[in-house]
């Protein structure tokens, strides 16, 4: 991002949906969430979220919505919600891992 991020002082949420059962499965509150991490740190800004305590399924595909204020907020503006489930999709696979390891 070109401009600076920062943790929301609302109730904000990362979701994630799985797309075989149409649910949300996992979603984090960036208000509050260790998980979420905000730098700014030039030339860009950053956020970084980790999903330590979920169990994804392999073969499933998933989406991601970013709620009202989940990049930037102040007492002006909010950043801009993402609800469009094809705006992040990921899929599932199983690493590959080589039959023969080189070592």
């Amino acid at each position: 991002m070109s401009r600076p991020v920062n943790r929301p002082s609302f109730h904000a949420y990362i979701r994630f949906y799985n797309e075989y059962t149409a649910k949300s499965e996992y979603e984090l509150d960036c208000s509050t969430s260790y998980q979420v991490l905000y730098y700014n740190a030039p030339p860009q800004a950053h956020i970084i979220f980790r999903t330590i305590d979920h169990l994804w399924m392999e073969g499933d595909t998933y989406h991601i919505t970013l709620d009202e204020g989940v990049i930037f907020s102040n007492n002006i503006e909010n950043s801009t919600e993402y609800l469009n489930p094809k705006f992040w999709r990921f899929k599932v696979i199983r690493p590959l891992i080589p039959s023969n390891p080189a070592y």
